[in-house]
């Protein structure tokens, strides 16, 4: 059986509508993204994992990191969304820095912000497969700083404990020679690497105009040893503009 996976940031839905047009298109299996959000601090005002699941007919699991004090639907988050027909025997929240609520998000230290990892295991014709999906702290530049670097490790020897066949990926705001990364490396094939991949952020939108060119590789797509890869891409934006992040997207056999 294979299965489809689209992995992306999407900047808070600020080009939602191209992101529900680009997944109609490709039928995607399963969609992790990150900077899922509601409220003030969304770009819509609204609840994007509702509208999201909505537009797209999908079912999905919503991980919330942290809200505005006082506003429950001011938030941000991680959501994994997938097709009906896939049955879903598990989720979790796995956190790397704890849930909470912030007072003035605008006078926050951004460093500081809760991250977590969603975790679901489906069950697709008698096979299993587990996918984690994950946002890891953002920092002045791409190198591993002893904040990002706590988070990281939480989340590596969580990985050392979910079963195979799996695919883990998200947004680490780490380059390939992060620490973090290596230590992921240990468990997994990263296809990012793999493909050569030098970038994923949006050199035409991202606001740090000062990397480009060449740009950095900051976002992930893993997969166990055991799994086959049938096909793997960088969506560009000249393809499809959805975020100041580039999409990456894997088919595989299970």
């Amino acid at each position: 059986m294979q299965v489809k996976l689209l992995q992306l940031n999407i900047w808070y839905g600020k080009y939602l509508e191209e992101i529900v047009s680009f997944v109609k298109k490709h039928d995607f299996d399963i969609l992790h993204f990150q900077e899922v959000s509601g409220g003030r601090f969304s770009d819509r005002t609204n609840d994007l994992f509702t509208v999201l699941k909505e537009e797209l007919g999908l079912s999905g699991v919503q991980a919330k990191t942290w809200n505005i004090q006082g506003e429950k639907e001011s938030y941000e988050g991680n959501a994994t969304l997938f097709k009906q027909s896939l049955r879903l025997e598990k989720e979790a929240a796995v956190y790397l820095k704890p849930y909470r609520e912030i007072a003035d998000y605008e006078k926050r230290d951004i460093h500081q912000d809760p991250r977590c990892a969603i975790v679901t295991t489906f069950s697709l014709s008698g096979k299993r497969l587990t996918t984690v999906n994950t946002h890891l702290t953002v920092g002045p530049n791409s190198e591993d700083k002893p904040y990002k670097v706590e988070q990281g490790k939480i989340l590596y020897e969580y990985m050392q404990t979910v079963p195979t066949p799996f695919i883990l990926s998200g947004d680490f705001n780490v380059n390939p020679k992060s620490q973090i990364v290596r230590w992921i490396d240990t468990l997994a094939r990263n296809l990012t690497t793999e493909h050569t991949v030098a970038n994923t952020l949006n050199p035409k939108i991202h606001r740090a105009s000062h990397l480009f060119p060449p740009g950095i590789a900051v976002d992930y797509i893993y997969v166990s040893q055991d799994i086959q890869v049938k096909s793997f891409s960088v969506i560009q934006d000249d393809e499809a503009r959805l975020s100041d992040h580039l999409g990456l997207t894997v088919k595989i056999e299970l």
